[in-house]
């Protein structure tokens, strides 16, 4: 049998700033900025990685405390992120079966 572990990193506004009363189109008051995933074995031995960093739409400032825990700067993620769209895309043909029994 095969583990597929994901992890996903989320941002959100500094409580009682601006961003943090900005009306959104969900009741979360969060927004993915990474998700990973890992392909363990039973024997819990690491197969494949995978992470793709998403480009924020509704929080596009790192709050500190989440940039500090993550390394994750709101220079890279305009850089190097995508939209959540095709992130969820990518994670999902990362993981899908095909590549899961490859």
């Amino acid at each position: 049998m095969q583990y597929i572990i994901l992890d996903m990193e989320w941002n959100q506004a500094w409580p009682g700033s601006s961003a943090a009363r900005q009306p959104l189109p969900s009741p979360m008051r969060g927004e993915i900025v990474q998700i990973g995933a890992v392909r363990m074995s039973e024997a819990q031995e690491v197969g494949d990685e995978f992470q793709v960093l998403i480009r924020p739409k509704y929080f596009k400032k790192m709050n500190s405390k989440v940039a500090k825990l993550t390394g994750i700067r709101d220079s890279v993620l305009r850089e190097r992120g995508v939209p959540f769209a095709e992130a969820i895309e990518r994670t999902y043909q990362e993981i899908s079966i095909s590549k899961l029994f490859r």
